[in-house]
């Protein structure tokens, strides 16, 4: 139970004045302990230091109702519902979401774990007697299938949960922005698969299944595991009340993990009191005319943040691309997706101009050079193709190099170096880390998991450096620097812990939990 802290305030209990304050959310006050201790099991479920807020045009939104730490837990949720993701091309279970393979239910035909079948009543109380009763099976040929399931469990929480739903009914649906596009269509394939095929009509109507598919496209969180081989893995969908005010900004203070179905929502930065809380819609790795378009597509705006709206990113040249004359191609207008891109240097002798189009596919083109390098087929990989994949990704971006390092760490154990290859290679390691590191400052404060990925990437190039140093020191080399030695070997273990502090609290089945959790290793040595 929280402590509390002096201010003038009327006790949450029994309405008198008083002066103390919850300390950890700064919302409620108590005349006395006894009273904060019993009002605690109604209160402990909104004990977290935010507000409520809203705007005319924007809507609610979450401010903070006291400084804020970095690092520190803002919010913890559970969904009001939710079910698999992706678009049907993995089978998953529709309890766990996690990967399957040849298990089903007994009555209806669709993928379940036994175990989660035995510890969860979700599936059974949700869509399997709709499917059993009117025969509806898997098929790999049905179109978005799980979105239309997802959709369904979600319309399906107005027969059986009113406060549930009145939730739902708040939660924004966007659709005259959905309907400009492809929404109409997609809106009629999901009200033909419920009201029709799952017969729920008159108990639905199409206006509350259009709602409800809004809902999920505009609000709901998709997990964004990527070691599928992890027990936890899944590829889930989740809709929660609160969890969908945090405003839109591709300088977030917020990041969000989803472990075990609760949401968790912790500040990357420290954020004063009645700073709107925010996180990032889309992916803060790519730059801004790809972030511009998942958000005009996706969630129905255009962001208007200072990194979107400063054409070098705060100074990074994320998005840019080198010029031939040592200049950076960007866009010349970040208001407008439709804008050309040139050189910020006026002298340019190349007279660079590119279309919005010139950029994407030249991304595109960057994009398969480097899935290949990193892909399958690694083994027909020559020397020649590895290192012409650097210097590609290289001459052409301004380097946030964790793409690059995505290319030297599997690459440079595929092939057999030379110890001076390796000491090289590691030095670029390091040198690309570095420079990413200083990027990120600029685009990706905090305590983000770009950030943790970079120092896994300098303690792997410091690590070899120093296994190096250590060789040449035990057969009595000349030229052994052991300040440097020492110096490295004190760097290495402060990397590591700082990149284990940030990636803590990641996913078990994300990449960067395991490389976090590989650099907590020997913490105490």
């Amino acid at each position: 139970m929280s402590s509390f802290s002096l201010g003038h305030k009327t006790c949450q209990v029994c309405r008198i004045q008083c002066n103390s304050s919850c300390t950890n959310c700064r919302k409620v006050s108590y005349c006395s302990r006894a009273h904060q201790k019993k009002d605690w099991k109604s209160h402990k479920s909104d004990c977290f230091p935010w507000v409520i807020s809203e705007h005319k045009l924007f809507g609610r939104y979450l401010t903070a109702s006291r400084p804020i730490t970095g690092g520190e837990l803002i919010l913890k949720e559970n969904a009001i519902f939710s079910g698999p993701g992706g678009f049907g091309e993995l089978k998953l279970c529709l309890i766990c979401y996690g990967l399957i393979d040849d298990e089903y239910c007994a009555k209806c035909g669709w993928p379940v774990h036994a175990k989660c079948e035995k510890s969860s009543s979700v599936h059974a109380e949700n869509e399997c007697p709709i499917f059993q009763r009117n025969r509806i099976l898997l098929s790999c040929r049905e179109d978005n299938i799980y979105e239309k399931m997802l959709v369904l469990r979600g319309c399906l929480i107005k027969l059986r949960d009113p406060f549930k739903w009145s939730l739902l009914v708040q939660l924004e649906s966007h659709k005259d922005a959905r309907f400009e596009n492809a929404g109409a269509l997609i809106s009629r394939k999901n009200c033909d698969f419920i009201l029709k095929r799952c017969a729920l009509s008159p108990q639905l109507t199409e206006a509350e299944v259009d709602h409800i598919l809004g809902v999920i496209i505009v609000n709901a969180y998709v997990t964004e595991d990527n070691v599928s081989t992890s027990p936890d893995f899944q590829v889930g969908c989740f809709v929660f009340s609160k969890g969908s005010m945090p405003a839109h900004s591709c300088l977030p203070n917020c990041k969000w993990t989803i472990i075990q179905g609760v949401l968790n929502l912790r500040a990357l930065t420290d954020i004063p009191k009645g700073e709107s809380l925010t996180h990032c819609y889309s992916y803060g790795g790519c730059g801004t005319l790809e972030r511009q378009k998942h958000l005009l597509t996706s969630k129905f705006f255009l962001c208007g943040c200072p990194r979107c709206l400063d054409p070098t990113e705060m100074g990074s040249y994320f998005s840019a691309i080198k010029c031939p004359c040592g200049g950076n191609i960007v866009s010349m207008d970040t208001t407008k997706l439709d804008a050309s891109w040139g050189c910020t240097r006026s002298n340019c002798q190349y007279k660079t101009n590119m279309t919005p189009d010139d950029v994407t596919r030249l991304i595109e083109t960057l994009r398969a050079a480097h899935k290949s390098a990193i892909g399958a087929g690694i083994e027909q990989s020559t020397d020649l193709e590895w290192r012409a994949t650097l210097r590609r990704l290289e001459s052409h971006v301004t380097p946030l190099s964790g793409k690059m390092q995505k290319v030297i760490d599997p690459e440079s154990s595929s092939f057999v170096l030379s110890v001076e290859d390796q000491v090289a290679l590691a030095q670029r390691e390091i040198e690309l880390s570095r420079k990413s590191l200083g990027v990120l400052d600029l685009i990706a404060r905090g305590m983000t998991s770009h950030k943790g990925r970079q120092l896994y990437y300098l303690q792997q190039g410091l690590g070899i450096l120093i296994a190096h140093q250590i060789q040449l020191q035990e057969n009595n080399a000349e030229g052994v620097d052991k300040d440097k030695l020492y110096k490295n070997v004190s760097e290495w273990k402060s990397v590591r812990e700082n990149g284990w502090k940030l990636l803590q609290y990641e996913s078990p089945a994300r990449e960067e939990y395991l490389m976090g959790q590989s650099m907590a290793i020997n913490q105490g040595e």
